[in-house]
Order: structure tokens, then C-alpha cells, then sequence
């Protein structure tokens, strides 16, 4: 019997129509599922069959069920092809796509152009790269700093980048050209991080100094200094809108929070250990922060209530990232892996695991379903994740 006619029975039995799409198929009520994953203990192999084969085109909306099947359910038959149908759906929606390979020391940074299409990163080898997402290509290599670049980011339009350096420099860029447009010292002992304002103007910056600076871009001019870190000052970001800055240090158990405008402080969030990362979610109303506290956290910017811990890393975390609809959430860690979560309830999803040292930075597309991780391994990695 041919594949097609087999299904076509298989679905009958089912009680499915063989004209069905997988799209409909992945919208089955929960309890739908349910009978499918009974089904895989029937005695008869169509009906075993065919409920896997359902099963696999409903794909993610069907995980967490088979997941609960593959350890519990007391039918070791049903036990055993979830466990096959969970790693066959896995490999199919969380897969790595593009190994981005050209730097020569480790990569410190890498972030996603406003537009989905580029990729920009900034390596321990003094320089950054500028990355085609289609095909992986290298389209440009921008030298200048002296020391390690830690920090790159994308202005909104995207035709500018900043890095920041070692050396204690900011440096501004033509991303078509890959001419320095400007460059200043902004921290005497090396920037570890930048971040541009939601309307490109101004620059925030942190260094070892243990400040946080907000610059303007036309001129390089300091505008305002925020002091108040008790360490290092690892990670900076803008609040969508603009008007709030957050910066966090390494061994500061606080990451502190002012108005932008006037520089005034704000209740910021605390974690025990500090922090190396740190993200505002798509709406401004929530933080990520990760650290060497192994963890993920998210916090009430309003209030500076922790919502929720992230638990699953061995390791320190050093890049954390909202999904572009924040309700799912990137993490990356010393342990060598990058995981999905679900924001709404501190859910693991998946560990995406390549990467053959330190993750350090992690970044989700704003036009695709595609994440980006970048580490000590010298490589970027481009991973696809569900819609």
C-alpha cells in the first residue's frame, strides 16, 4: 500500500480526515491530544502509526503532553514512542541553521540588524564582522579598536553600529561602507557595553569604572554620568521609548534604573550575585537579568518585584533576550547551551546545545523566528525556533 493510502486508512481509523492539513492538525483541542498519545499503545500498528504521525504534524502544541507521557505515563509502550516522537519534533522546530565562522579569538557580542537581514559581532580579536543571515556570508570586516570589542549594537535604522572596547573607546560606523564615522573615549579603563535610544540619538555606555554613560551620537559629547555601581558595569539598556536606562554589574547585587532626561535615580532590581545581562521586554514593563547565580530572572519595572526565577543552567549566565512578542525568552550560559523559555511561566522549552564553550551573548531576530548565540568558541550560531 502506497505512503498516501496508508494515512488516508490510518487517519479513517483515527477518526481524522485524510484531507485534513498539518495547520489544522496543530490546532487539536488537549484533549484530542491526549486520545492520539493513548493511542500509540494500541495493539494494532495502523492505529500506532497513524497517531504518530498526527501527533508529529501537530508538532510543538503537542510537546509538553508528550513530555509528560515519555516519564509517566504507565504504558511503557506509549512511554517509549513519545520519547521518539519528542526528539523528532524537537529536531524538527529547534534546529541549528547557519554556523557563522571568521573571527579568530572568542565573540564577544552579536546582535541581529533592525531589519532581520545582517548580523554584526564583536570579537576578542579587536574587530567586528558584518554577517548575511540568508546565506552566512562575511560582507565586511570593521578594524580600529586596539583591545577586545565587547559590545556592539545596531542603531534603529540600521544604518549605523557602535562597539564598544577594551581600549575604552565608542566607536560609530557606517554599516554599508564600514567607515569609523566617529570615535571617543568614553571609559578610562575599557566600555564593556552600548546601547542605542529607541530614536538613535544617544548612546548608553558602561565601563570599568563602574559608571554609566549617556552620550550623543552627532558629536561624541557625554550628556549625562550615571553613578551608583558598586562594580563593573556589564550590561546597559535603553527601556522601549527611550526613557528609562537600566545597568547592572557583575558583583553588584542591584541593577540600577534612572530617567534618561534628568538623570534621576529609580528603584532598580536586585539579585544576589549581580549581573552580566540584562533586557527590558517588548512593552517596558518587565526586566530579564542573569548572572552567576546560574538563573534567569524577571522583574516588575514599576515596582521591583521579582515575578519569577528561570532555573536550569549549571553555569553562569551572560546573555538573556526577549522574544520580539515577549512571551518566550532566550538565555545563554558558561555551560555551553542556549535555552528557550516560556516568560509566562518560567517554563523551559528547549536547550539548544552546539556551541563548544562559553555562550556570552543572545539575540532573537525582530522579523523571523531565528535566534542568534555567539561565545568563546569563536562562532555565531543561527538557530530556528517555532513561530
Amino acid at each position: 500500500m502506497h505512503r498516501r493510502s496508508f494515512l488516508a486508512a490510518c487517519s479513517t481509523l483515527l477518526g481524522l480526515s485524510a484531507t485534513t492539513p498539518a495547520g489544522d492538525r496543530a490546532r487539536l483541542a488537549p484533549a484530542e491530544i491526549q486520545r492520539l498519545i493513548a493511542q500509540l499503545g494500541s495493539p494494532k500498528f495502523r492505529e500506532r502509526e497513524a497517531a504518530g504521525q498526527a501527533l508529529e504534524e501537530v508538532g510543538e502544541a503537542a510537546l509538553l503532553a508528550l513530555r509528560r507521557a515519555a516519564t509517566d505515563d504507565p504504558d511503557a509502550e506509549v512511554g517509549r514512542r513519545a520519547v521518539d516522537l519528542v526528539g523528532r519534533i524537537e529536531a524538527h522546530i529547534y534546529a541549528q541553521v547557519r554556523l557563522l565562522d571568521g573571527h579568530t579569538k572568542g565573540i564577544w557580542s552579536a546582535t541581529f540588524s533592525p531589519d532581520g537581514r545582517h548580523v554584526m559581532s564583536g570579537s576578542a580579536d579587536a574587530s567586528l564582522r558584518l554577517w548575511a543571515v540568508k546565506d552566512g556570508a562575511c560582507l565586511g570586516r570593521f578594524a580600529g579598536h586596539t583591545g577586545d570589542v565587547f559590545g556592539v549594537a545596531f542603531a534603529p535604522d540600521g544604518r549605523r553600529a557602535v562597539s564598544a572596547g577594551d581600549d575604552g573607546t565608542l566607536r560609530v560606523w557606517d554599516v554599508a561602507t564600514g567607515r569609523l564615522v566617529r570615535s571617543w573615549l568614553a571609559h578610562q579603563s575599557g566600555a564593556w557595553s552600548a546601547a542605542f535610544s529607541p530614536d538613535g540619538r544617544w548612546v548608553l555606555s558602561g565601563g570599568h569604572d563602574k559608571t554609566a554613560r549617556l552620550w550623543d551620537v552627532a558629536t561624541g559629547k557625554e550628556s549625562r554620568c550615571f553613578e551608583g555601581q558598586q562594580d563593573i558595569v556589564r550590561t546597559v539598556a535603553f527601556a522601549p521609548g527611550g526613557r528609562l536606562v537600566m545597568a547592572g554589574g557583575h558583583n553588584d547585587p542591584a541593577a540600577r534604573m534612572w530617567d534618561a532626561r534628568t538623570g534621576k535615580p529609580l528603584p532598580g532590581v536586585a539579585c544576589t550575585d549581580g549581573f552580566t545581562c540584562l533586557s527590558f521586554s517588548p512593552d517596558g514593563r518587565c526586566a530579564l537579568g542573569g548572572g552567576p547565580d546560574r538563573m534567569m530572572h524577571l522583574w516588575d519595572v514599576q515596582t521591583g518585584r521579582k515575578l519569577r526565577s528561570f532555573v536550569g543552567h549549571q553555569e553562569r549566565v551572560n546573555g538573556v533576550a526577549f522574544a520580539p512578542d515577549g512571551a518566550r525568552a532566550l538565555s545563554g550560559s558558561n555551560d555551553a547551551t542556549v535555552r528557550v523559555w516560556e516568560v509566562a511561566t518560567g517554563r523551559e522549552l528547549h536547550c539548544l546545545a552546539g556551541h563548544r564553550g562559553e555562550v556570552w551573548k543572545v539575540a532573537y531576530s525582530p522579523t523571523q523566528p531565528l535566534a542568534l548565540s555567539c561565545g568563546s568558541d569563536r562562532t555565531i550560531r543561527l538557530w530556528r525556533l517555532p513561530p
